[in-house]
């Protein structure tokens, strides 16, 4: 993954908290459902992690997005496959997470907007362990807001 200019300055716990979250999720993704969002977007607030990736369907899923019938039949297949490998996902977070263990995640998909959402509900509040920064991960590159 290539870093852009915002990354060269001095990294925060933050920024580096981040841009590990970041890396995380894409890797999760490519794995588990060989997909790589366009942009995916961290942000920490309190005790949550906000993932949001964005760019996320295929040509023919978003074709298939132009009905409210296919949106809802997106998200039935969403949610379970995502049954199927939450605990990978957890486990992952888990192994780069500073002093916090996940507590549950939480997905959801706009078909009509091609984004994910991901909650991840923490043991406690993240921001006491790094700072308030958000971070922006597109199409092999990082950058903190």
């Amino acid at each position: 993954m290539a870093f852009t200019n915002a990354d060269t300055r001095s990294a925060s716990p933050q920024a580096d908290l981040t841009r590990v979250l970041a890396d995380t999720i894409v890797r999760f993704e490519r794995d588990n459902f060989h997909r790589t969002a366009r942009r995916v977007r961290v942000h920490l607030v309190d005790d949550l992690i906000l993932l949001r990736l964005q760019g996320v369907l295929s040509p023919a899923e978003r074709n298939l997005a132009e009905s409210r019938e296919g949106q809802m039949l997106m998200r039935q297949l969403l949610v379970r496959e995502f049954e199927e490998v939450h605990e990978l996902l957890v486990l992952r977070l888990n192994e780069v997470l500073p002093g916090r263990r996940v507590r549950g995640v939480s997905v959801d998909l706009d078909p009509a907007a091609d984004e994910r959402l991901i909650v991840c509900r923490l043991d406690g509040p993240i921001d006491s362990l790094t700072g308030t920064e958000d971070a922006t991960w597109e199409t092999g590159t990082h950058e903190a807001l």
